[in-house]
């Protein structure tokens, strides 16, 4: 997609109020969204520096696909630091076992800077199953 950042952000705003009202949509005080796919029976939780072991995809609110380990054939092993808000905040609310889909506002994302074939301004849309939390934190 390559519109101006402007049009990125007017976007997203669009999309992202139109799946607000959709049901099984989940919203948080900060402005990040969720739909559960699959509950876990996880009773840990991942937290900012915990390893953990999830399976994602990442695309753009027109379905463009960012990137995705499902496509590599093996899911991400890492610890919870240095991404962005909106997808930290998200998995340190789920729990082993849980996938869901996540939609990002620009202002939790990459802002107005963008980030490689990420346009600025844009909202995310991400796919996550979280499979083993490495490090537990109790519920």
């Amino acid at each position: 997609m390559s519109c101006p950042k402007g049009d990125q952000l007017s976007l997203g705003k669009k999309f992202l109020t139109a799946k607000s009202h959709e049901e099984g949509i989940s919203i948080r005080e900060s402005g990040l969204m969720y739909r559960v796919l699959r509950a876990g029976r996880g009773k840990y939780h991942a937290a900012q520096g915990t390893p953990c072991t999830y399976h994602y995809l990442l695309q753009l609110i027109d379905g463009t696909e960012i990137q995705s380990s499902y496509e590599l054939g093996k899911p991400v092993v890492d610890a919870l630091d240095g991404y962005i808000s909106g997808f930290s905040e998200a998995l340190e609310l789920m729990v082993e076992g849980d996938q869901w889909v996540i939609y990002v506002p620009s202002e939790l994302a990459y802002r107005s800077r963008g980030m490689g074939l990420i346009p600025g301004g844009a909202a995310l849309v991400f796919l996550v199953e979280l499979l083993e939390v490495h490090g537990k934190v109790d519920l």
